[in-house]
């Protein structure tokens, strides 16, 4: 084999194993990787064109694959869908609390037609209740993060498409909560990008919010940049934000925690050819200043590391979730610091877990050592939520509860505002026909997490899978549809979203 080859070689299988690990954290962590998948080469840009088949498979048989049909279980056969009405498949993303008796959750649900709409759920301290709040486009319309101020100010993100296919369409979208209705606000892209997400909200007051994810010039275009702006309560500023990483090419904003209008910190990566690295970033009022942050010990070469959530406890202490992923095992950690001088850390596995990420975390005002996160992994054969409190000097895992209703169940989204109460929420499902989810919530009291009774949407049409003969290429070439099935043993059972 020549040196080319090898290197070729060696892209590829870093790709492979970067899709592996962006598979725990459904359609908006999908989104989130396609950048990262393209800035690894020839392999990175083959990975990603499996990665647009797979988000448009995931809107065909999301949620509902029988372990039995799945590549590598016993007796499997390929899976292919059918539709059928009157099953719930919802969710839940983000959620934010402006007090312990106002938090909002936000996420999507797949209404009568078959598109997916937003899904909007409000806490008052006692129970959960449903809102009713706008889409934006024509076709689909995810709710990736939200941040609520006030208990009568919020304002939600993610994206929307108003034309068919996956991305050609994708283009970043908000609206706000005013404390009696939900209003789709104007698009926060820049005039010279055409696709784009938003990831990431957060407001320090109804004047002053700040958005990130990415964009590119066009659905054709092969590297997207950050994409950054702030909400002054009339209009957005978008904002400019630099790649730290020499030469790179490519890069996205996952997350953003701003404690003033003054003060923000944001994470991501970027990538050049064939390296995708941690990156950082500081607002002080008037331009982003960024750097690459700490790489994880083990991490893979070349490095393969995002940060894809933060949480800022003051202006000057911070804490960003990540993980590194390496050719035999996903490497968890955190990072914590300010403005662009930041330190790893890493994070409590749970016994048994072959996979798994933490997707949402959330530090206590005042403080600079409590912090929260939420996530899932996955242990003989199930997935289970999962949640870990950070001290300031180590990370602890504390057990939260498995969903009522099904045997998998992950946690995207937490907000705490004190030591003794956060509110997490997620996603409560399971691989059974029918592709039955719900959402779910879970409420921390200082000692232990309770799950919560939370309201569904209303029955729609749901995607389910169906026999198949084997010979079906799709499902079986792309490991599994969904891949966030990807069987690793033939008697495993897992859901990793």
């Amino acid at each position: 084999m020549t040196s080319s080859q090898s290197s070729d070689q060696a892209l590829a299988e870093a790709a492979d194993d970067w899709e592996a690990s962006c598979s725990g954290g459904g359609i908006r962590l999908a989104a989130r990787c396609l950048w990262a998948l393209q800035s690894l080469g020839p392999g990175g840009l083959a990975a990603k064109a499996r990665w647009l088949r797979r988000l448009a498979c995931l809107l065909v048989c999301v949620l509902a694959v029988p372990a039995a049909y799945l590549p590598g279980a016993t007796g499997a056969a390929a899976a292919v869908t059918s539709w059928s009405s009157g099953t719930v498949q919802a969710n839940v993303n983000a959620v934010s609390c402006s007090a312990p008796s106002a938090c909002t959750a936000v996420g999507d649900y797949v209404n009568s037609s078959g598109s997916f709409v937003p899904l909007v759920m409000r806490w008052n301290g006692k129970t959960w209740r449903m809102q009713r709040a706008p889409a934006g486009g024509t076709i689909d319309t995810f709710l990736f993060g939200v941040s609520c101020p006030s208990a009568t100010y919020c304002v939600a993100v993610g994206q929307t498409e108003v034309s068919g296919g996956v991305l050609p369409s994708a283009t970043p979208f908000a609206e706000q909560w005013n404390g009696t209705t939900w209003s789709v606000l104007p698009s926060p892209r820049s005039t010279s990008a055409s696709v784009g997400f938003l990831f990431g909200v957060s407001c320090s007051s109804a004047r002053s919010c700040e958005v990130v994810g990415n964009q590119a010039a066009s659905p054709s275009a092969t590297v997207t940049v950050p994409l950054a702006a702030r909400w002054n309560g009339k209009s957005w500023a978008p904002q400019t934000v630099s790649l730290p990483t020499k030469g790179a090419v490519d890069g996205a904003l996952s997350a953003v925690s701003c404690v003033s209008a003054t003060r923000c910190a944001t994470v991501g990566g970027d990538g050049t050819d064939n390296v995708v690295d941690p990156m950082v970033g500081a607002w002080n009022g008037r331009s982003w200043t960024t750097a690459t942050a700490p790489l994880p010990k083990g991490a893979s070469t070349p490095p393969l590391v995002t940060l894809q959530a933060v949480s800022c406890g003051s202006a000057s202490s911070c804490t960003a979730l990540g993980y590194s992923a390496g050719r035999t095992k996903t490497i968890w950690y955190s990072a914590s610091g300010s403005g662009t001088r930041w330190k790893d850390a890493p994070i409590a596995v749970p016994k048994g877990a072959t996979r798994g990420a933490l997707d949402g975390i959330s530090c206590v005002a005042g403080t600079a050592t409590w912090c929260m996160a939420a996530g899932s992994y996955s242990a003989h054969g199930k997935a289970a939520a999962l949640a870990e409190k950070w001290d300031g000097r180590a990370w602890t895992l504390t057990a939260a509860p498995a969903g009522t209703t099904q045997p998998a169940n992950t946690l995207l989204g937490v907000s705490c505002r004190a030591t003794t109460t956060c509110q997490a929420a997620g996603t409560d499902g399971a691989i059974t026909p029918g592709g039955l989810s719900r959402t779910l919530a879970e409420r921390w009291n200082r000692k232990s997490w309770t799950i919560e009774h939370t309201p569904q949407p209303p029955p729609g049409m749901s995607r389910h899978a169906a026999r198949a003969a084997p010979t079906s290429r799709m499902c079986i070439h792309l490991r599994g549809c969904p891949i966030w099935w990807r069987q690793e043993q033939p008697t495993t059972t897992q859901l990793d979203r």
